[in-house]
């Protein structure tokens, strides 16, 4: 990484170039230097010069190598290579449209093939780290042993293929048994337990059961998921026949230089149960994924914004298309489809978004409303843009239904407008008597602000006009009913004492489990004024201050009541 600009810097692969025609050579130098700077060339005219460069102190990443030169074949110097465990990837260049030679460097050991005509030179960087890659990943490869367990009854032939991998198949490891027995023995009972071997290679004719009977054995009743290949003798097609049905993943003929097939054979039985088996996996997470985007309550959703122009949905769940009530072939086809189910109000927000996503990609979140099968629904997209290498976006997402939520919040907003608007104070409290929550009205007639009270006690406002019997009453109650009403005196903030009619009721959960409680609290000072004033008039003289006739009257009549009791 260049840490000025931030670019990704390319690694300098060293090239020999094998060739014998200087024009070609220069174009070749030219073209590489122009669009492939980090390509380093060195140029040998024949084989015996490039085999001294190869000799020599420096070190290839790549051999770019002519079929036809003057002093031998291409294919010399890419013996040379192989022969001395260099590492470094072959490319052979040939002048003929012809695949034979291609096939027979392919053969040899290289990792691809150019042939020299048209535009050539211009794929041949691509060419030349596309194989320095496949080479690397094949040198990886090929460091992991390939475990291959023989059974040969013939121990010439034993020590014969033995011989011929260890020296020119090294990672080709064998372990070799005798008889059908042996070969049971060495291999699980059940296709869960793990496999020791990679490849089973059977000699038809083994010492107790033939090769068809340990096949049989191991595939069809232990379900091993091993490949297996069968050697047998010329003349015996019906034998093979009958191992390809049974499931034996192919077999060799044992001919004068069978053993030149051998490593491909096993290398390519392998690989194809490896694929298999990752096929299998891929099948299976496959259904694991589409078991959960079925089970999941949201939607799981790819859209693609193309580099070329144009944009649509990669993907749609079921789910996805449950939420918006719309087909799945309907989305993948037009995703514009959805535009007429948005709310009018939401479009055009929708819209100025998506514009700003599409010039700008970023983390993706919106809430709208849809038209869902006459039923109107809050529905919420959240994705994230990935860049891909073609310059095409996708953003990757999921859509959720919020429309509970909505209308909870919504509930919530309109309680909440309740509080603030209502006259009467309103005081909540956790189960400790620790206040959570006042609304205004609260702060008003308190004269504490909301900061003030919570986290308080209402003990902070009594008046000190009431008993501790009074309150053991007023607690016994809530406790048994849930449910407080009364008259009592409070104190403000100011100490002014004030009356007010109260009511305490519990709040519980939906298991019935008491979680707060809430008080709601009047003030009824002038209301005490309003009665005071009423009895006043009642029973004085509103210009004198003197007792009325009916006050007069009261007072005679109690004096009457009192005589009577004490004669």
């Amino acid at each position: 990484m260049d840490e000025a600009t931030g670019m990704t810097l390319l690694t300098t692969l060293k090239v020999l170039y094998v060739e014998d025609n200087p024009v070609d050579a220069d174009l070749a130098q030219r073209t590489l230097a122009r669009l492939a700077p980090d390509l380093d060339i060195d140029i040998a005219a024949t084989v015996l010069a490039a085999n001294a460069r190869l000799s020599g102190a420096s070190t290839y990443d790549v051999a770019l190598i002519d079929l036809r030169l003057p002093d031998g074949s291409g294919l010399d110097v890419l013996a040379h290579i192989r022969e001395h465990g260099l590492p470094m990837a072959v490319v052979m260049l040939t002048g003929s449209s012809y695949q034979e030679p291609a096939i027979i460097a392919l053969k040899a050991g290289a990792d691809d093939y150019l042939v020299k005509r048209g535009d050539y030179l211009e794929r041949l960087p691509q060419t030349l780290r596309i194989a320095r890659s496949r080479y690397l990943s094949e040198t990886a490869r090929k460091s992991r042993p390939l475990r291959v367990l023989y059974a040969e009854h013939n121990q010439f032939d034993i020590d014969l293929t033995q011989r011929y991998l260890t020296q020119y198949f090294p990672y080709i490891h064998l372990a070799t048994v005798h008889e059908a027995a042996d070969v049971l023995a060495c291999l699980p009972f059940s296709g869960d337990a793990a496999l020791d071997y990679d490849v089973v290679l059977l000699d038809y004719h083994l010492h107790g059961l033939n090769a068809l009977e340990v096949a049989k054995i191991l595939l069809q009743e232990r379900h091993l998921d091993l490949p297996i290949v069968l050697v047998t003798s010329e003349g015996n097609e019906e034998v093979v026949a009958q191992a390809l049905r049974l499931g034996v993943s192919d077999y060799l003929i044992k001919h004068q230089s069978y053993l030149y097939e051998l490593p491909a054979i096993l290398e390519k039985v392998y690989h194809q149960t490896t694929m298999v088996r990752e096929r299998r996996a891929l099948q299976e997470a496959k259904r694991q994924y589409e078991e959960l985007v079925a089970r999941i309550p949201v939607g799981v959703y790819r859209y693609r914004l193309f580099a070329a122009g144009g944009m649509g949905f990669d993907y749609v769940s079921p789910r996805f298309c449950t939420l918006l009530g719309q087909e799945e072939a309907e989305l993948l086809h037009d995703s514009s489809v959805l535009c007429p189910f948005v709310h009018a109000d939401d479009r055009e927000d929708l819209q100025h978004v998506l514009r700003q996503q599409f010039e700008n990609p970023d983390r993706f979140h919106w809430e709208g409303r849809f038209q869902v099968h006459d039923e109107l629904r809050w529905l919420r997209f959240e994705s994230v843009p990935t860049r891909l290498a073609n310059g095409d976006t996708v953003w990757d997402g999921v859509l959720s239904d919020i429309t509970a939520r909505r209308r909870a919040e919504e509930r919530l907003r309109l309680a909440g407008a309740v509080l603030d608007s209502t006259r009467d104070g309103v005081l909540i409290t956790d189960l400790q008597g620790n206040i959570l929550m006042v609304n205004r009205a609260c702060s008003m007639i308190t004269g504490y602000s909301e900061a003030e009270l919570r986290g308080q006690n209402p003990r902070l406002l009594q008046s000190g006009r009431h008993d501790r019997a009074f309150y053991q009453s007023m607690w016994a109650s809530i406790q048994q009913i849930g449910y407080w009403q009364g008259e009592l005196w409070n104190r403000r903030r100011n100490g002014e004492l004030y009356p007010q009619r109260l009511s305490i009721s519990t709040v519980c959960d939906e298991r019935g489990t008491p979680t707060h409680y809430v008080g709601t609290f009047t003030d009824i000072s002038q209301l005490k004024r309003t009665e005071e004033q009423l009895t006043q008039l009642a029973h004085y003289d509103p210009l004198t201050g003197l007792p009325n006739r009916l006050l007069g009257q009261s007072r005679l009549t109690h004096a009457v009541e009192r005589a009577h009791r004490d004669s």
